[in-house]
């Protein structure tokens, strides 16, 4: 599939999107390959790895492969089914609760990609965010 381009991301999240559902980041992330498929592949895993876009919104996550080709294959995960991690290279990895195509599904920012002026901090700020509006939410 030829590589999709930013309104055509905001688009897709979009048409997904509930009636009141406000979308808060966009961000370009790629699979975190096993470490068997790196030692094998000689670290050209990193770079053969899967690109996912990733939208935060006020009520949820909305995960899709660059490769889908219908909204079939969206993955949505409540913010109570993702995490932030480090790996031993010290990049921060998603964590997220779902799995994709039979593997957990842990995503790692794409270098140097940014939508709408938006860098992995401010995905990760809307993510906390969403965190916390859950939690105080569930409280009440």
């Amino acid at each position: 599939m030829a590589q999709i381009n930013q309104s055509q991301i905001k688009k897709i999240l979009s048409d997904i999107l509930d009636d009141e559902e406000k979308l808060l980041s966009i961000g370009v992330m790629k699979k975190v390959p096993s470490t068997s498929w790196l030692l094998l592949s000689r670290g050209m895993a990193w770079i053969l790895a899967s690109k996912f876009y990733v939208g935060v919104t006020d009520q949820r996550l909305i995960i899709f492969p660059e490769s889908s080709k219908s909204h079939e294959s969206v993955i949505f995960a409540d913010f109570d089914e993702v995490d932030f991690s480090t790996d031993p290279l010290n990049n921060t990895i998603l964590d997220i609760q779902k799995t994709y195509r039979g593997e957990p599904l842990k995503l790692r920012f794409k270098s140097g990609f940014e939508l709408e002026g938006m860098d992995q901090f401010d995905f990760i700020a809307a993510v906390k965010l969403g965190k916390k509006s859950q939690v105080e939410s569930e409280s009440v």
